[in-house]
């Protein structure tokens, strides 16, 4: 055989096998022995509120070693010691092999996970090997460490707002910052477990229209065209119809949906009795539903949608589907709620307070009439001291603060200063406020009116 014929057969096998490469044949071989070492450079971190821009933890891990090269992506998981990582909280890093994670940081982490802020307790944390493919090839060993975290909130806030006729404050102006508000989608809650781009609201809207847009501002607005699921950019009005609902949007695929959601507590000790529930607001500072609310004596249980096919009972510490009604003691209470996605964990709280803060007066929707404009708790400030009630349309007339839709206790005044059974607070312009009751110090309670 002489050279140019063998020349062309080894090019033509070499074409060949190239040819024959398909993508459906670039599954790596693997190392069974392939392996990564976690290793973090402290065993315990005391968390404070002051040091948050500082490092709390060093954590490093080796690269494991494939027979092939791949493109490896890694996630470090932390959980409670001895859940197994039932329930983890992620962090999605490239292919970096380190991670200085900050004392902000760690301490959202830790609140997340459900852990009481003062009390020293393990976690676990364990790194994670993703493949280009999505394939959990590896994970490291797990490295404890104690933690001792402080009063914290999480920060799930977005740039990103829902407007429109169907949405709680209409059809604002650029500028106008009264969006309901997306915010970052979390595992908790959504089931989501990448937040990058994907945004989660909770709202109750009216019949109408809606639009998604960024900054309070319509230089950057979607809506949807041909009525599709997809988002296109200035796009046409999206119709909804009156409810609650949980509104989840993939800006990176532009893909949203709108569905039925609420969660509410109901029977004969909730304000509502039997027949209808009280409504729970998801809090996203701590990505739970909670409501402050009057109970008597009498039983509760949890339910979604408002309807039976979804109901929590038995105990509060370990509620299951269509478990025993719940026995409460009268009182005033903040009704907190937590569950994973798919209710595989859920359990709440009944934390005792004194008052529950409404606002009244001609310059609100209901006027003087009772019940007030409830307030709740700020639950981004750690006192829970303050009360607020975000975007309520107020008219130029007058206000007073009331505790438990009663005369008996009431605050009145001027610029910024309140007193018991003080005169009316005068609103200078119509138009949405944030107002916010301020009782840190008890003696002397503040208020104040920020127009949107």
């Amino acid at each position: 055989m002489n050279k140019r014929i063998i020349y062309v057969l080894s090019l033509f096998l070499i074409i060949f096998s190239l040819w024959s490469c398909t993508d459906e044949d670039t599954t790596p071989t693997l190392d069974s022995n392939a392996s990564t070492t976690l290793t973090s450079d402290k065993t315990s971190v005391v968390l404070l509120q002051a040091n948050d821009a500082l490092t709390a933890v060093n954590l490093n891990w080796t690269n494991p070693d494939f027979v092939t090269s791949v493109v490896k992506k890694y996630s470090i998981y932390f959980d409670k010691k001895g859940n197994n990582f039932a329930n983890p909280q992620i962090i999605k890093l490239g292919s970096v092999l380190t991670d200085a994670i900050s004392v902000k940081d760690l301490n959202a982490i830790v609140i997340a996970l459900g852990i009481k802020e003062y009390v020293a307790t393990d976690i676990e944390i364990k790194v994670v090997v993703n493949l280009g493919y999505d394939y959990n090839a590896v994970e490291s060993n797990i490295v404890t460490l104690n933690v001792t975290a402080y009063p914290g909130v999480l920060d799930l806030s977005t740039t990103w707002g829902i407007v429109g006729s169907g949405a709680p404050n209409g059809w604002p102006n650029s500028g106008d910052k009264t969006d309901h508000p997306f915010y970052k989608g979390t595992v908790n809650t959504t089931g989501l477990t990448d937040n990058t781009g994907v945004y989660v609201a909770f709202i109750k809207l009216n019949n109408g229209e809606i639009k998604f847009r960024e900054n309070f501002d319509w230089a950057n607005n979607f809506g949807d065209n041909g009525a599709d699921g997809k988002t296109d950019a200035g796009g046409a009005n999206i119709a909804v119809t009156a409810g609650y609902y949980r509104i989840i949007w993939n800006s990176n695929t532009t893909n949203y949906k709108i569905e039925k959601f609420s969660w509410g507590i109901i029977g004969d000790a909730t304000p509502n009795g039997w027949a209808s529930d009280t409504d729970l607001i998801y809090d996203p500072y701590s990505d739970q539903f909670r409501n402050e609310v009057a109970l008597t004596a009498g039983k509760i249980k949890f339910r979604k949608d408002d309807d039976w096919a979804t109901n929590l009972g038995g105990s509060l510490t370990a509620l299951t589907q269509g478990g025993a009604d719940i026995t409460v003691t009268p009182g005033k209470y903040i009704v907190t709620l937590k569950m994973n996605y798919d209710l595989s964990v859920a359990s709440a709280k009944l934390e005792s307070i004194s008052n529950i803060w409404g606002l009244i007066g001609s310059a609100t929707p209901t006027a003087w009439a009772t019940p007030d404009n409830q307030m709740h708790i700020d639950y981004s400030d750690s006192s829970f001291k303050k009360w607020i009630i975000r975007g309520i349309n107020l008219t130029a007339a007058e206000i007073k603060f009331r505790a438990d839709n009663d005369w008996a206790l009431n605050y009145g005044g001027s610029g910024g200063t309140l007193t018991a059974g003080g005169p009316n607070i005068a609103v200078a312009a119509a138009g949405y406020y944030d107002v916010v009751l301020n009782l840190t110090n008890s003696t002397s309670p503040t208020y104040t009116l920020t127009k949107k």
